[in-house]
């Protein structure tokens, strides 16, 4: 068994065309020892760094009395080693307030997802038992049964999730 290969219209090879190349980058630029080209190649050096993250300002702040919140005086110095002690923590305070936050979102997304799948129900004890499985420990009946509505557990699914990373947020500011 021989294969062949199969025979084609010549303006199907006619309809190729080679890719062209891509153009030749741009030449490095040469610098000599001359101040003006030294400055030149600086400027084009810091030119083409990335943008660097902004810069956060950090203020000491009174933390109890009339001033509250302010900040603090000018004529106060702080030691290097208490500034770097500092920094340090609130460094680790944001990183873990962002992690905090992150596993709230992640815990949120959990929950609604779990509000808007239907329960597993096995119908044995549905049949033997109807009432106990519309019946929370705890909950008013109406309430439980109010929660087996979709649209109803949607409404609060929305509220929760507007209304508690604020109070996560007031929560570590306080």
């Amino acid at each position: 068994m021989s294969f062949e290969e199969p025979k084609r219209d010549p303006s199907y090879a006619e309809s190729f065309t080679p890719m062209p190349e891509p153009p030749a980058p741009a030449p490095e630029p040469e610098y000599t020892a001359s101040v003006e080209s030294l400055r030149q190649a600086g400027r084009d050096l810091q030119d083409g760094r990335e943008v660097e993250a902004p810069t956060i300002t950090r203020e000491y702040q009174n933390l109890a009395g009339d001033n509250k919140g302010e900040r603090r005086t000018p004529n106060e110095t702080v030691d290097i080693h208490r500034a770097a002690a500092d920094l340090a923590q609130i460094r680790r305070d944001e990183a873990e307030s962002a992690e905090f936050l992150a596993s709230q979102e992640f815990q949120l997304e959990v929950d609604a997802d779990r509000l808007s799948q239907p329960p597993v129900q096995q119908p044995d004890l549905q049949q033997q038992q109807p009432e106990a499985q519309s019946q929370i420990p705890g909950v008013d009946p109406e309430v439980a049964k109010a929660l087996e509505n979709p649209k109803i557990r949607e409404a609060i699914n929305q509220q929760i999730q507007q209304s508690v990373p604020g109070n996560i947020m007031r929560r570590l500011n306080a």
